[in-house]
Protein backbone atom coordinates (compact mmCIF):
# COMPACT_ATOMS: atom_id res chain seq x y z
CA UNK A 1 0.00 0.00 0.00
CA UNK A 2 1.22 3.61 -0.92
CA UNK A 3 1.84 5.50 2.02
CA UNK A 4 0.31 8.44 1.08
CA UNK A 5 -2.87 7.44 -0.43
CA UNK A 6 -5.10 7.98 2.34
CA UNK A 7 -4.44 11.73 2.35
CA UNK A 8 -7.03 14.47 1.84
CA UNK A 9 -5.37 17.36 0.36
CA UNK A 10 -6.84 20.75 0.13
CA UNK A 11 -5.39 22.74 -2.61
CA UNK A 12 -5.87 26.19 -2.84
CA UNK A 13 -4.60 27.79 -6.45
CA UNK A 14 -6.32 29.77 -9.56
CA UNK A 15 -3.89 29.00 -12.09
CA UNK A 16 -5.54 26.01 -14.20
CA UNK A 17 -2.06 24.91 -15.33
CA UNK A 18 -0.36 24.53 -12.11
CA UNK A 19 -3.63 22.99 -10.38
CA UNK A 20 -3.26 20.36 -13.69
CA UNK A 21 0.24 19.63 -12.47
CA UNK A 22 -0.40 19.23 -8.77
CA UNK A 23 -2.99 17.37 -9.31
CA UNK A 24 -0.84 14.73 -11.70
CA UNK A 25 1.93 14.53 -9.35
CA UNK A 26 -0.17 13.78 -6.47
CA UNK A 27 -2.20 11.38 -8.29
CA UNK A 28 1.37 9.66 -9.45
CA UNK A 29 1.81 8.77 -5.47
CA UNK A 30 -1.86 7.42 -5.77
CA UNK A 31 -3.58 10.60 -3.43
CA UNK A 32 -7.00 11.31 -5.19
CA UNK A 33 -9.09 12.75 -2.21
CA UNK A 34 -7.92 16.59 -3.39
CA UNK A 35 -10.33 19.65 -3.03
CA UNK A 36 -9.80 22.48 -5.13
CA UNK A 37 -10.65 26.64 -3.99
CA UNK A 38 -9.61 29.05 -6.82
CA UNK A 39 -10.48 31.82 -3.94
CA UNK A 40 -8.69 32.68 -1.45
CA UNK A 41 -11.20 35.17 0.04
CA UNK A 42 -13.84 32.61 0.71
CA UNK A 43 -14.73 32.67 4.78
CA UNK A 44 -13.40 29.76 6.75
CA UNK A 45 -17.22 28.71 6.96
CA UNK A 46 -17.44 28.14 3.43
CA UNK A 47 -13.58 25.76 3.88
CA UNK A 48 -15.17 23.08 5.37
CA UNK A 49 -12.90 20.55 4.17
CA UNK A 50 -9.82 22.44 5.54
CA UNK A 51 -11.09 21.01 9.21
CA UNK A 52 -10.41 17.24 7.76
CA UNK A 53 -7.32 18.06 5.57
CA UNK A 54 -4.28 16.78 5.80
CA UNK A 55 -1.75 18.81 3.85
CA UNK A 56 -2.68 21.80 2.36
CA UNK A 57 -1.08 23.28 -0.68
CA UNK A 58 -1.30 26.53 -1.66
CA UNK A 59 -0.07 28.32 -4.82
CA UNK A 60 1.45 31.94 -4.64
CA UNK A 61 2.14 34.25 -7.45
CA UNK A 62 4.12 36.94 -7.62
CA UNK A 63 0.93 39.60 -8.40
CA UNK A 64 -0.90 38.44 -5.30
CA UNK A 65 -0.72 38.37 -1.53
CA UNK A 66 -3.86 36.99 -0.99
CA UNK A 67 -2.00 33.58 -0.06
CA UNK A 68 0.42 34.57 2.31
CA UNK A 69 -2.64 36.67 4.04
CA UNK A 70 -4.54 33.28 3.97
CA UNK A 71 -1.57 30.94 5.33
CA UNK A 72 -1.49 33.58 8.10
CA UNK A 73 -5.30 33.71 8.59
CA UNK A 74 -5.36 29.70 8.74
CA UNK A 75 -2.45 29.69 11.37
CA UNK A 76 -3.82 33.09 13.67
CA UNK A 77 -7.17 33.20 12.77
CA UNK A 78 -8.90 32.33 16.66
CA UNK A 79 -12.16 30.44 14.40
CA UNK A 80 -9.39 28.55 12.11
CA UNK A 81 -10.49 25.34 11.28
CA UNK A 82 -7.48 23.95 11.21
CA UNK A 83 -4.60 25.84 12.75
CA UNK A 84 -1.67 22.57 12.54
CA UNK A 85 -2.31 21.64 9.07
CA UNK A 86 0.79 21.03 7.42
CA UNK A 87 1.22 23.55 4.72
CA UNK A 88 3.21 23.51 1.62
CA UNK A 89 3.50 26.51 -0.63
CA UNK A 90 4.21 26.43 -4.28
CA UNK A 91 5.74 29.71 -5.68
CA UNK A 92 7.38 31.06 -8.95
CA UNK A 93 9.09 32.98 -7.12
CA UNK A 94 13.11 31.59 -6.08
CA UNK A 95 14.17 34.27 -3.92
CA UNK A 96 15.12 34.41 -0.48
CA UNK A 97 12.54 37.26 0.90
CA UNK A 98 10.16 34.96 -0.85
CA UNK A 99 11.05 31.93 1.21
CA UNK A 100 11.07 34.12 4.29
CA UNK A 101 7.69 35.58 3.72
CA UNK A 102 6.24 32.36 3.70
CA UNK A 103 7.41 30.79 6.97
CA UNK A 104 6.89 33.90 8.59
CA UNK A 105 2.97 33.09 7.25
CA UNK A 106 3.52 29.75 9.20
CA UNK A 107 4.17 27.31 5.72
CA UNK A 108 6.04 24.03 6.94
CA UNK A 109 7.62 23.74 3.35
CA UNK A 110 7.80 25.83 0.34
CA UNK A 111 8.50 24.64 -3.55
CA UNK A 112 9.39 26.46 -6.15
CA UNK A 113 8.50 26.02 -9.85
CA UNK A 114 8.73 24.25 -12.23
CA UNK A 115 8.98 21.22 -9.75
CA UNK A 116 8.57 17.79 -10.42
CA UNK A 117 6.56 15.06 -8.91
CA UNK A 118 9.88 13.71 -6.84
CA UNK A 119 10.45 16.94 -5.22
CA UNK A 120 6.33 17.32 -4.16
CA UNK A 121 6.42 13.88 -2.82
CA UNK A 122 9.66 15.40 -0.32
CA UNK A 123 8.13 18.12 0.84
CA UNK A 124 4.97 15.66 1.53
CA UNK A 125 7.19 13.54 3.31
CA UNK A 126 8.61 16.26 5.41
CA UNK A 127 5.30 17.52 6.67
CA UNK A 128 3.54 14.01 6.89
CA UNK A 129 6.08 11.89 8.81
CA UNK A 130 9.06 14.59 9.38
CA UNK A 131 6.79 16.58 11.43
CA UNK A 132 8.09 19.96 13.21
CA UNK A 133 7.24 21.11 16.35
CA UNK A 134 5.37 24.79 16.49
CA UNK A 135 6.07 27.84 18.21
CA UNK A 136 3.81 30.37 19.79
CA UNK A 137 5.09 33.68 20.39
CA UNK A 138 3.73 37.03 20.87
CA UNK A 139 4.23 37.31 16.88
CA UNK A 140 4.34 34.32 15.42
CA UNK A 141 2.51 30.73 15.44
CA UNK A 142 3.57 28.00 13.12
CA UNK A 143 6.59 25.28 12.79
CA UNK A 144 9.21 25.39 14.32
CA UNK A 145 11.86 27.69 12.19
CA UNK A 146 14.88 24.94 13.34
CA UNK A 147 14.95 21.85 11.45
CA UNK A 148 16.43 18.50 12.91
CA UNK A 149 19.23 18.90 16.00
CA UNK A 150 19.08 22.92 15.84
CA UNK A 151 15.40 22.40 17.06
CA UNK A 152 16.63 20.56 20.40
CA UNK A 153 20.21 23.03 20.52
CA UNK A 154 20.43 24.43 23.69
CA UNK A 155 23.01 26.89 24.80
CA UNK A 156 23.83 30.29 22.70
CA UNK A 157 21.35 29.42 19.84
CA UNK A 158 18.21 29.06 21.71
CA UNK A 159 15.60 31.52 22.05
CA UNK A 160 16.04 34.50 23.89
CA UNK A 161 12.60 34.31 25.31
CA UNK A 162 10.82 31.77 27.16
CA UNK A 163 8.80 30.55 24.15
CA UNK A 164 5.56 27.72 24.03
CA UNK A 165 6.28 24.92 21.83
CA UNK A 166 3.53 22.53 20.97
CA UNK A 167 3.08 19.42 19.49
CA UNK A 168 1.17 19.39 16.51
CA UNK A 169 -0.18 15.72 16.76
CA UNK A 170 -1.25 16.47 20.08
CA UNK A 171 -1.30 20.13 21.06
CA UNK A 172 0.58 19.36 24.03
CA UNK A 173 2.46 22.75 24.88
CA UNK A 174 5.59 23.05 26.83
CA UNK A 175 8.21 26.04 27.65
CA UNK A 176 11.50 26.05 25.64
Amino acid sequence: MNRYEELRLALFDCDENNIRTVKECLRRLKITDIQVAEDFSLSFDSLKYLVDADVVVVHWTSNSNDPLNFCRSLRFHPRSPNRFVPIIMISEMAIQSAVEAARDAGVDEFLTRPFSARSLEERLHMVVYQRRGFVRTDEFFGPDRRRGAMARMLGTERRSEPTELIDPATGTAYLD
